[in-house]
């Protein structure tokens, strides 16, 4: 599917096969196209579901024998390997790690202490102008994607 801009600012949509797709009929498609992948995410889903139960303890318990509490492995079943990889998610404690972070060389913590500073939008929006003027300067908005819905009347 390709899509481009004529000079009447019309949006034209052209399949592969070179033929232009009626308007009424995109968001048919469009909406028979996300029922479908509602329903194939919700499926999909489950199956995953059904397979962690089966073979998560199961490596989990492998890789523990072997001293470890992530990693991979391989469970052999029925005359079948199935891969396992149990995989690494790390959290830190972000008030322990900023007085961490305060309590070392300051080259230390710049080397190894990510720090990301923020304004929620909607304190942003909130905030009286004349502070709101003061952030302007380090604030970039840019366009997140579209949402695009037919509306029934």
């Amino acid at each position: 599917m390709y899509f481009r801009s004529d000079s009447n600012s019309e949006l034209n949509v052209t399949m592969k096969g070179g033929h232009r797709m009626p308007d009424e009929n995109l968001f048919q498609k469009r909406d028979v196209i996300r029922e479908r992948m509602a329903q194939d995410k919700s499926l999909l889903k489950e199956i995953n579901d059904q397979i962690e139960v089966r073979y998560l303890e199961v490596a989990k318990s492998q890789l523990h024998q072997e001293g470890k509490d992530f990693g991979t492995t391989t469970i052999v079943e029925n005359d079948k390997s199935v891969k396992v990889q149990v995989k690494k998610r790390v959290e830190w404690d972000q008030e322990a790690l900023e007085r961490i972070s305060q309590s070392i060389r300051a080259d230390l913590a710049d080397h190894y202490v990510k720090k990301t500073l923020s304004i929620e939008e909607r304190k942003y929006t909130t905030a009286p102008s004349d502070l709101r003027r003061v952030f302007q300067e380090a604030r970039t908005a840019k366009i997140g994607g579209a949402i695009i819905e037919v509306v029934e009347e």
